[in-house]
């Protein structure tokens, strides 16, 4: 029989779409994994950016931010203006 989530624990569980995977590390990785609250918010504003161009560029070349972001493109618009 299969394992199934609490109402409680389901509750936690955010849709696959709401999932950001950058291409690009966004995240620095300090000496003994220890990140400063501000370097956390750059990295929130840094990922933002990159959903923002991500969904604007992709839905011009008729895409979803997934597949832009595996182009060529979608590699380069974090360093776009």
């Amino acid at each position: 029989m299969g394992t199934y989530f609490s109402d409680r624990e389901f509750a936690r569980v955010e849709p696959a779409e709401n999932a950001f995977c950058s291409p690009i590390p966004t995240s620095g990785h300090l000496e003994r994994g220890i990140q400063s609250p501000r370097a956390d918010v750059q990295q929130k504003q840094v990922e933002a950016r990159i959903k923002e161009l991500a969904d604007t560029y992709g839905k011009k070349l008729g895409m979803d931010r997934r597949r832009f972001l595996q182009t060529a493109s979608g590699m380069a618009a974090p360093s776009w203006p």
